[in-house]
């Protein structure tokens, strides 16, 4: 799992369970509109600086941020209102693919999978050092809708794999993927004075201001 958090830190902060089903989605004007990230607490997992959110009437947004190694990374969630002033927010990771769907990247991280069309198998092209070792990474995505995300050792080895889920966004073109049994998630909160707070996993927190406001 450890090494799981590695890499989707570098690929792109990241989803969901029920609220993938439209169902599931609230719309609420409170929300809506662009918030600047303005602090993240000490203990958080990730560092990155021009961060934003965008909550969109529709249930659905955007996290826009730079990642600490000066990557632009996009990741879309659809958020579901909790109370009067909270919302809970589900993140997805995008797949950019290729025209002719032969390399693979996630988010705005520059680590490419090589393959031969969405379904099928996908392997990194080149291996990762983590703290623990080096290591060759693949994706496997079905027709269903699911598919797995595994790590090797470099002797093929499996290391450890999980289970994820996949569908076509059909509003922006692309496909998106969540861990089920990992969901990334916060839950947004609008204080008194305005401001937003949110705290990811129930750990660490991001401060918000709201810079515009869709009417």
């Amino acid at each position: 799992m450890k090494k799981q958090i590695i890499l989707l830190a570098v690929l792109g902060i990241l989803v969901f369970a029920c609220v993938l089903s439209a169902g599931c989605t609230s719309k609420d004007a409170g929300i809506s509109g662009t918030w600047e990230l303005t602090g993240q607490s000490e203990n958080a997992t990730y560092s990155y600086t021009n961060g934003t959110l965008v909550f969109k009437e529709d249930g659905t947004g955007f996290m826009n941020y730079t990642h600490e190694a000066d990557i632009r990374v996009t990741t879309p969630f659809i958020w579901t209102q909790v109370n009067e002033t909270t919302y809970h927010c589900a993140f997805r990771y995008i797949v950019y693919l290729t025209e002719n769907e032969t390399a693979l990247t996630v988010g705005g991280d520059p680590s490419g999978f090589s393959g031969s069309g969405f379904i099928g198998t996908w392997t990194l092209d080149e291996s990762m050092v983590l703290d623990d070792g080096t290591f060759d990474a693949e994706f496997i995505f079905e027709k269903n809708g699911t598919g797995s995300f595994a790590w090797y050792f470099q002797n093929g080895t499996l290391e450890s794999k999980y289970p994820l889920l996949w569908e076509w966004d059909k509003t922006y073109g692309y496909y998106v993927y969540y861990y089920p049994d990992d969901a990334y998630t916060a839950e947004f909160t609008i204080r008194s004075d305005g401001t937003g707070i949110a705290v990811y996993h129930e750990t660490y927190q991001e401060t918000y201001t709201r810079t515009t406001q869709q009417k």
